[in-house]
């Protein structure tokens, strides 16, 4: 198995690039952790509605949320090898989203997760951080995945930015995108 990494400050520049400055992203730290589990708790809510609707939903994640969080975290971080997460801001510092990857492993670069508040989406930071994602990869000449629920609106994102479903049998759906070639660097 060849395991290689997609470097978090090329992650970051390229975000800064793509969001010029309306948005910004840093390494998350341990400090973070309170804040990154009300996001997944905001996430969770959000994505429960849609399959049983936003009464029941707020039950089931006062339920599960904390539980789930813990056990992603801990699963995130000693099975995913090159763990890396970041923080997505507003130019004002407010953190409104996440993103998370691990090690590139025999040449797929796999998106573990990507959150955003659902009322800080203005102006599009998911689909910036993710196309910054892929101008990395894009370089490195990666092929890039990620697993997403049918139901999930970004599935649309998703397949506009190259993504292809692998099963349509599987849940959540696993999607792929080979590299796509480069511009050339017009840097100085």
């Amino acid at each position: 198995m060849t395991v290689q990494s997609v470097p978090a400050t090329a992650l970051i520049d390229a975000f800064a690039v793509r969001a010029g400055t309306a948005f910004a992203a840093r390494l998350a730290g341990q400090a973070d952790l309170d804040w990154l589990q009300s996001l997944f708790t905001e996430c969770m809510r959000e994505s429960h509605a849609r399959i049983v609707g936003p009464e029941i939903a707020d039950r089931v994640t006062a339920m599960l949320a904390s539980q789930q969080f813990a056990l992603r975290r801990r699963a995130y971080t000693s099975d995913y090898p090159g763990f890396t997460e970041l923080i997505l801001t507003r130019a004002d510092g407010l953190m409104i989203g996440a993103f998370c990857w691990m090690a590139v492993l025999d040449g797929n670069a796999h998106i573990v997760d990507i959150a955003v508040l659902p009322g800080q989406r203005t102006g599009f930071p998911g689909r910036l951080m993710l196309q910054a994602w892929l101008d990395v990869t894009d370089r490195q000449g990666l092929t890039t995945s990620l697993y997403v629920e049918p139901t999930n609106p970004a599935r649309l994102i998703y397949e506009r930015l190259g993504y292809g479903v692998t099963d349509p049998t599987a849940m959540p759906l696993h999607m792929t995108r080979q590299a796509q070639p480069c511009p050339p660097f017009q840097g100085g």
